[in-house]
C-alpha cells in the first residue's frame, strides 16, 4: 500500500515528490537475475509515468577496485522524482496504480529543491570504471591529475560511472575508440559516455530524449569546453548520414534496444562498432539473437552484477 507521511497525496505543493518502490521479498530471494529484472521493470514504469529523475540501489555491498569508497549493503529500492504542484494529485493516482503489480511497498514523500540538488553528493566520489578514464565529481580533486579525467556534475541525470551498466560501457569505449573517429552517444544522460569517448580522442555527438538529461549533458560538455553537440530526441533527430560513424554507444534497456537497434546500426560504417549496455543477464540471449540475425557480430561481451554489455561489429 502506498504511504504518505504528510497525510494525503496532493496537499504538499513543494518542488518535487519522491516515490520509492522497495524490493519485494520474491525478487530479493530470486537472486541477482530476479532483482535486475525487478529494477528494470520498475524503472521503465517510472519513466513511462514521467519521472524527471531516478535513483536505484541494488542492495549489494560494493567493495571493488573501480569504486573509490565502498557502499554498505541494504534493501534494494528504486526512487523516482516527479514535479509537484497542481498536476501531482492526478499523477499520484496513476503512479500508485501502475506500480501496484510489481510487489513491494511504495512510499511517497515531498522533496525540496535544495535536498534534491545536494543531498546525494556525499555518495558520489571519483571512480575509474575501466583502465584509463577517471570520472571525478566537480567538487573533488582528481586522484590522478595526469589521467583521462571526466569531471562531472550529473544533477538529475543518470550517469556517474558507479553503476555496472555505465562502468561496462566505459570499459568497452576504452577498447573500441580510436583517436579521430566519429562516435554518437545515444541516451547520453549526464553526458558521461560522450565525454569519455571525447577524452579517448573521438569526435563525438550525443542525444537524449529527456530534457533534464540534455540540460545536464550540455552543462558538463560546456564545463570541459568540449566540441560535443548534444541533441534532444532520438537517433533519428541527430543530423548524421547513414554509415557515417565509426561507432555508436547506446546504454539503454533491452526493450528499447530491441526496437531501435537497426536505426543505431544504420549510422555506423561497415566494420564499425555498436556498443550496447543496460541489458539484464536474462534478456541478453534475446537481444543477442536479434542483433545476430541482423548480421551484427559480437566482438566482446562483458558481465557485471547481473548486467551485460557488448561490442558488436557492424556488417
Amino acid at each position: 500500500m502506498p504511504s504518505d507521511p504528510n497525510g494525503g497525496s496532493g496537499g504538499h505543493q513543494g518542488a518535487w515528490w519522491a516515490v520509492t518502490a522497495h524490493c519485494p521479498s520474491a525478487a530479493l530471494e530470486g537472486g541477482a537475475g530476479a532483482l535486475a529484472a525487478w529494477l528494470d521493470d520498475v524503472s521503465t514504469r517510472f519513466y513511462t509515468l514521467g519521472a524527471q529523475g531516478l535513483e536505484y540501489e541494488d542492495g549489494v555491498a560494493v567493495r571493488a577496485d573501480w569504486v573509490d569508497e565502498g557502499l554498505p549493503p541494504g534493501r534494494p529500492f528504486v526512487r523516482a522524482y516527479f514535479p509537484g504542484g497542481v498536476e501531482w494529485e492526478a499523477r499520484h493516482r496513476r503512479v500508485a496504480a501502475a506500480l501496484e503489480g510489481v510487489g513491494g511497498e511504495l512510499a511517497f514523500h515531498p522533496v525540496q529543491d535544495a535536498d534534491w540538488a545536494h543531498a546525494w553528493q556525499k555518495f558520489f566520489h571519483a571512480v575509474r570504471p575501466g583502465q584509463r578514464v577517471w570520472i571525478v565529481p566537480v567538487w573533488e580533486a582528481a586522484p590522478d591529475p595526469d589521467g583521462l579525467i571526466v569531471r562531472l556534475d550529473p544533477g538529475m541525470a543518470f550517469g556517474t560511472g558507479t553503476h555496472a551498466t555505465t562502468a561496462l560501457m566505459i570499459g568497452l569505449l576504452e577498447e573500441s575508440v580510436r583517436p579521430g573517429q566519429r562516435w554518437l552517444d545515444v541516451g547520453t544522460g549526464s553526458g558521461i559516455l560522450a565525454l569519455a569517448a571525447w577524452r579517448l580522442g573521438a569526435h563525438v555527438s550525443a542525444v537524449d530524449i529527456d530534457p533534464v538529461a540534455v540540460d545536464a549533458a550540455r552543462r558538463n560538455v560546456a564545463a570541459h569546453e568540449a566540441p560535443i553537440a548534444v541533441w534532444r530526441g532520438t537517433v533519428r533527430d541527430v543530423p548524421t548520414r547513414e554509415r557515417a560513424l565509426d561507432g555508436v554507444a547506446a546504454n539503454l534497456t533491452a526493450d528499447i534496444l530491441l526496437g531501435e537497434w537497426r536505426g543505431l546500426a544504420d549510422r555506423v560504417r561497415a566494420r564499425g562498432r555498436l556498443l550496447v549496455s543496460g541489458i539484464i543477464e536474462e534478456r541478453w540471449p534475446e537481444v543477442g539473437r536479434a542483433l545476430g540475425a541482423g548480421g551484427l557480430v559480437p566482438t566482446a561481451v562483458r558481465r557485471r552484477e547481473g548486467w551485460v554489455a557488448a561490442a558488436l561489429a557492424v556488417p
